[in-house]
């Protein structure tokens, strides 16, 4: 009988890169009808299986970390001191290399085209779109992905994958005006078509030559780096702790989107550029004139993308595009049926990892309980107060 796994530590093997899992933060757990199986179709080995619950097969498991790039809220994800030893990595192989090569764990540095120094994945399907736009943004531009052990491997070919998170990264470079190249140097690489090559660029989106946005200086405050060239050192711009949400125990923001927001900060996006992310899961939030001010919809935000206040007699909900992963539970939760998302988002908002203001609702003291609401006739009452006003009603 194999065993479902933890819900929260570190799932690891002999052989493998540690898992960190925290199935806390999973969409499912947050809301019965989220439906994210984003981390079961990625699986390669069929570990990870489950609807509403999700489990873990670890007499399966391999832990190359797949699922960990898959999933949008850091419920599985790679444990921190590997995580830490990417980043790390891609940053100094991007500041001396004129091209950065990512590989998994059995491709060797000799294997590598011309002897480049190789930024080692436990697997090349375990990259993140978040992880290869970092690699374009810092580096010159070009991020070779060498697949060349993918034909010894058990799970076989990751181009197709890879082909996904390629074509999220350009969308999102090409957004915000930056050109890079994903080339392949595996064997089929020559009988690759250009459009695998270097996934396309959305249309009616210009993308101009690259061009330096951070000097040296600014690239080393950016990162953290002192003068004496101590690269490998990581600070919390580009590797987060979870931002606790102030509602729910598991609501923190994502890593990668914690670093997403930094690389982007400085960044002018394409005029009036909207862009579908693809394998970055992401929305467009807008709240509708029938907000009852419920909180509901910042409570269950597993993000905190949604957040808010309340000063004096209004009610203020704000939001944060980059932190969204589109996972519509505010719009399940929300009573009024004021939540609408849309799956394009506009790229200057995206960037900006200040809050926009949704929604400015008058408030007034429930009559039952004092909570600030939106004011009803014949009385205010709030959501829950109102709820509870119809079951005693009904009987």
């Amino acid at each position: 009988m194999s065993s479902p796994g933890p819900r929260f530590g570190s799932l690891s093997k002999v052989g493998a890169t540690a898992i960190d899992v925290d199935l806390r933060l999973c969409l499912n757990r947050h809301h019965r009808d989220a439906g994210c199986q984003r981390c079961v179709q990625a699986c390669p080995v069929e570990a990870v299986s489950g609807e509403a619950f999700i489990q873990i097969d670890l007499q399966k498991c391999v832990g190359w970390g797949v699922c960990a790039s898959a999933c949008p809220t850091d419920a599985l994800s790679l444990a921190t001191a590997t995580e830490k030893r990417i980043w790390s990595r891609l940053i100094e192989l991007a500041r001396k290399e004129d091209v950065v090569t990512v590989a998994c764990s059995a491709a060797t540095p000799s294997g590598s085209p011309d002897e480049r120094e190789v930024l080692e994945l436990p697997c090349l399907a375990a990259a993140s779109p978040v992880l290869l736009v970092a690699a374009a943004i810092v580096g010159t531009g070009r991020v070779l992905l060498d697949d060349s052990a993918c034909g010894q491997c058990s799970l076989g070919s990751t181009r197709g994958q890879l082909l996904q998170t390629v074509d999220t990264a350009q969308r999102l470079l090409a957004a915000f005006g930056r050109k890079a190249e994903f080339p392949f140097a595996g064997p089929t690489a020559q009988t690759a078509s250009p459009g695998e090559a270097t996934a396309s660029v959305p249309a009616g989106i210009s993308v101009p030559s690259r061009g330096p946005v951070h000097s040296r200086r600014g690239l080393l405050r950016f990162f953290g780096i002192g003068a004496a060239g101590l690269v490998a050192q990581m600070t919390p711009a580009l590797l987060h702790e979870p931002e606790q949400g102030q509602a729910l125990a598991a609501q923190a923001t994502p890593r990668d989107r914690a670093r997403l927001a930094d690389l982007l900060a400085p960044l002018t996006p394409s005029t009036a550029a909207t862009v579908e992310l693809g394998q970055l899961p992401t929305a467009q939030v807008d709240i509708g004139e029938e907000c009852c001010a419920c909180n509901l919809c910042p409570r269950f935000c597993p993000t905190a993308a949604i957040r808010s206040r309340t000063a004096g007699n209004t009610f203020e909900l704000s939001f944060v595009p980059v932190y969204c992963v589109g996972c519509g539970i505010c719009a399940k939760v929300c009573p009024a049926g004021s939540v609408a998302l849309s799956g394009e988002v506009d790229a200057e908002g995206f960037a900006r990892s200040q809050p926009q203001v949704l929604a400015l609702v008058p408030v007034a003291p429930c009559a039952s309980c004092g909570e600030p609401c939106a004011p009803t006739e014949p009385e205010p009452l709030c959501f829950a107060c109102k709820k509870r006003a119809e079951q005693r009603r009904l009987g």
